[in-house]
């Protein structure tokens, strides 16, 4: 009994000491940032009870009562040993909850966008205002359609206005984008509170774009076209401080630059600060071991990342063999433990498949 609950205790602190840091995951499109923390959440519970258990029920005596045959009161005639169930799970809980785990994202994501997400898990979590402090540059791969405007310029919002496009060319989409590289440039010396015909700003400028002062600023740090097909475009955004709806204001905003309109159709962030898409955890990878491992990961990533405080660092610096090589690792432990369930659906949609 005693060693059974001494390995219970030791399992549990053991799992609750590994669920500390920051967990990278790749959310899919048309599923809510809140679906899928619930989700995260569901299947470290449910496998953390799996893997601690549960220690022994210790036993208790029982007094066994009856009616003396002479003056009818209750004595007692003997005992019983027997479990004592006031501690089962049932009564007490599980040992690890839905309520005690702590999951919150560091940057939102809508329910239409994709891409890299970093939370903070128990511990984690007093530490993503810190992150946020740092002010990371976030690489957005951004899809739209010209000649179309779309109501509050959501993804899948009702189509309010339509204009001609036939007159943009690639080379005017070009000379826009480095228009507007070269003023957000400019912006970023304001923002960090830095004059530009000052030795500060050369000695800056040799070392790549200032760190904006203030918090929440946003700038975007980079520009890319990708792809050019009318009416379809794909761009490449480097920024910092930016939201799902600041991107797609700014779709608009290009769309109106070249004497039409424009609406986004996708959002996929490619990069969070250090973490990419090879060092995320996708739906089917959601496991336990997989998730400890990952928290690993993501600490030893931030540790290593060259963060200046001055500076702004471009994800366009490749760093991601180490990740490749992490996730090649996962891979093999999952698919030799056998962590993938049983009713795993890679097909399953977002929406419930009952339509009735």
């Amino acid at each position: 009994y005693t060693t059974l609950n001494t390995y219970f205790v030791r399992m549990k602190e053991k799992v609750a000491n590994a669920l500390n840091g920051y967990l990278c995951v790749y959310k899919p499109a048309d599923l809510s940032l809140n679906g899928l923390k619930k989700n995260i959440v569901k299947r470290i519970c449910a496998q953390a009870n799996a893997v601690t258990g549960w220690p022994k029920l210790p036993t208790i005596d029982v007094p066994l009562i009856d009616e003396h045959p002479t003056s009818g009161a209750l004595v007692v005639v003997g005992r019983k040993r027997q479990i004592d169930y006031s501690q089962h799970a049932l009564v007490v809980g599980e040992t690890f909850r839905v309520e005690d785990l702590r999951l919150e994202e560091l940057h939102p994501l809508e329910t239409t966008s994709s891409g890299v997400c970093v939370f903070g898990v128990n511990g984690g979590v007093d530490k993503l205002e810190e992150l946020r402090r740092q002010q990371w540059t976030n690489q957005w791969r951004v899809e739209c359609v010209l000649g179309r405007e779309t109501h509050m310029h959501e993804i899948k919002g009702k189509v309010t206005k339509k204009e001609n496009y036939d007159h943009v060319s690639k080379q005017k989409v070009m000379k826009l984008l480095s228009k507007v590289k070269g003023d957000y440039r400019r912006m970023a010396f304001e923002l960090a509170e830095v004059e530009m015909q000052s030795s500060q700003a050369f000695q800056i400028a040799s070392r790549g774009i200032p760190r904006p002062k203030l918090p929440d600023s946003q700038l975007v740090v980079n520009l890319k076209l990708l792809l050019f097909k009318l009416p379809y475009l794909a761009m490449m955004i480097d920024s910092i401080g930016e939201t799902d709806a600041w991107l797609r204001c700014m779709v608009n905003e290009f769309g109106l630059s070249l004497d039409t309109t424009a609406s986004p159709v996708r959002l996929i962030r490619r990069a969070v600060g250090p973490f990419r898409p090879e060092h995320a955890l996708i739906e089917r990878q959601l496991s336990l071991q997989n998730i400890v491992d990952n928290i690993g990961l993501t600490d030893r990533l931030l540790r290593e990342y060259p963060y200046d405080r001055n500076v702004v660092i471009e994800t366009s610096k490749d760093t991601s063999e180490e990740g490749f090589v992490k996730r090649k690792e996962i891979l093999d432990r999952m698919v030799a433990n056998e962590l993938l369930p049983d009713d795993f659906d890679a097909m399953r949609p977002a929406w419930p498949r009952d339509y009735a």
